[in-house]
C-alpha cells in the first residue's frame, strides 16, 4: 500500500502477504485495508488528466510494452492495481518496490512512476474518480 510519510512523500505504507483460501464451502474473507476514497493526500504538483471524474469507476487494463518508463504523477484517482503479467518497478518518492504476477498495490493518488521490465507488463486497474484536492489549481501535469 502507498501514501505519504510525514513529510507529504509518497511512500510505501504497509507491504506484506494476504492468505486467502477457501475452506470446506466456507469463504473466508480478508480485509486488506479500508480507507475513504475522498481523502486523498494533499500535494503541491498538478494531477495528470486520466479523463476519471469524480464519482466515476473505471475497469482499465493496462499493457505497456518491454523497457517502458512514465513520468514521476498523481491523479485525482485511488487506483487498485494487480499485476496480471511481466514485472514492474513502482517508483515512488521515498523508494520503489518491484511488482511481479499476482502482486497487488493500492495508489491513492501519490506521486510515482512505472519502470517495466524487458518483458513487458499488464496490469489489471480499478480507478475510482475522486474530487480535486483543496488547492490544485486544475491544470493538468503532463502524465505516463
Amino acid at each position: 500500500m502507498t501514501g505519504v510519510d510525514e513529510s507529504g512523500r509518497s511512500t510505501v505504507t504497509w507491504q506484506g502477504d494476504v492468505d486467502a483460501f477457501l475452506a470446506a464451502d466456507t469463504p473466508v474473507r480478508n480485509t486488506i485495508g479500508e480507507w475513504l476514497a475522498a481523502a486523498l493526500p494533499s500535494s503541491p504538483n498538478p494531477p495528470y488528466d486520466i479523463d476519471c471524474p469524480p464519482g466515476a469507476i473505471h475497469w482499465r487494463v493496462i499493457r505497456w510494452a518491454g523497457a517502458h518508463e512514465s513520468t514521476m504523477h498523481r491523479t485525482d484517482t485511488f487506483d487498485i492495481q494487480t499485476v496480471l503479467h511481466g514485472r514492474a518497478e513502482l517508483v515512488l518518492e521515498t523508494g520503489s518496490v518491484t511488482l511481479d504476477v499476482g502482486d497487488c498495490v493500492v495508489i491513492p493518488g501519490v506521486e510515482h512512476l512505472w519502470r517495466v521490465g524487458p518483458e513487458g507488463c499488464t496490469l489489471n486497474t480499478i480507478l475510482i474518480g475522486v474530487n480535486p484536492r483543496p488547492g490544485d489549481d486544475g491544470s493538468a501535469a503532463p502524465g505516463p
